[in-house]
């Protein structure tokens, strides 16, 4: 019998010794407490990590949500196995579905240009302007932005040392636009913002708490204007345009703070997109 106060001790190893993001930690605990849920006594074995495999394939789950659930539980027990009491075989092999890689949206640059064109009519217009510009012009994670800090920032706010996935860390360029919206805001807005609990949190809400996920797609989404933006979609509009402009596959993965080349590796397939649209529209023998 495996009791629940394993579930627990699992979290706090997701988050010191993996390093993960508060928002994947969340996910796993859910998939594993409904784990425990189909194993009667808290009993677990190969057999019921199979048969909870099987259940999965039954619910109308997205092929990625059976990844992630699967791959919760696959963590677990390696976790459990570490525990010196505790010895459970894995199941030889785990069924699972094939993954379908959707290719990543990106946003036009005159879509992008409108957006930061648009008049913002909140009271913490510069703060905005300086998420959107980061997203965009850096590349940054929802996450990430979440967690930035005053002194992430160089002296001359030119870069940026960014806390990624697994808490690896990378050093990010700031552009001139961004550069500019992030020292309105702090100048301007950030003096009333801030609280003695948060003087270090760069972005802020109204209350003067670090700015939720939420919000940032708020901010997006009311300067966007004909359709939803996602903070991730110019996350992936940064990494086409610069594919489009002519930089470099590895430079991108450093920027995007990709562990394998093979993600990074899906921008291309977008921009192979307007490559062949040049091509059609330019060569001779494109068409008959």
């Amino acid at each position: 019998m495996i009791n629940r106060t394993y579930i627990k001790e699992f979290i706090i190893y997701l988050k010191v010794e993996r390093g993960l993001a508060s928002h994947t930690i969340n996910a796993y605990k859910t998939d594993i407490e409904e784990f425990y849920d189909i194993c009667e006594n808290d009993i677990i074995n190969a057999k019921k990590v199979s048969h909870y495999i099987q259940q999965l394939g039954y619910r109308e789950y997205t092929s990625s949500t059976v990844q992630r659930k699967v791959s919760a539980v696959r963590t677990f027990l390696k976790f459990l196995n570490l525990q010196e009491d505790i010895n459970i075989i894995l199941p030889s092999s785990y069924e699972l579905p094939k993954l379908k890689r959707k290719l990543p949206k990106s946003a036009s640059e005159k879509t992008i240009e409108q957006l930061l064109k648009k008049q913002d009519q909140s009271p913490y217009p510069n703060r905005n302007k300086a998420i959107i510009e980061l997203a965009y012009g850096s590349g940054l994670r929802v996450s990430e932005i979440i967690q930035m800090s005053w002194s992430s920032f160089d002296d001359t706010l030119t870069h940026i040392k960014v806390n990624g996935k697994g808490n690896k860390q990378r050093l990010v360029p700031v552009s001139e636009y961004a550069k500019q919206a992030i020292q309105q805001y702090q100048h301007n807005e950030y003096p009333d913002l801030v609280r003695h609990w948060s003087k270090d949190t760069c972005f802020l809400s109204r209350q003067g708490k670090p700015i939720s996920r939420q919000m940032i797609y708020l901010i997006i989404n009311d300067k966007a204007s004909n359709q939803p933006i996602s903070p991730h979609q110019l996350r992936h509009s940064f990494a086409t345009h610069l594919l489009d402009g002519g930089a470099p596959l590895r430079d991108v993965q450093a920027l995007l703070g990709h562990e394998s080349i093979t993600t990074t590796q899906r921008y291309t397939h977008v921009s192979r997109k307007k490559i062949k649209k040049i091509y059609d529209q330019f060569h001779p023998r494109a068409q008959q």
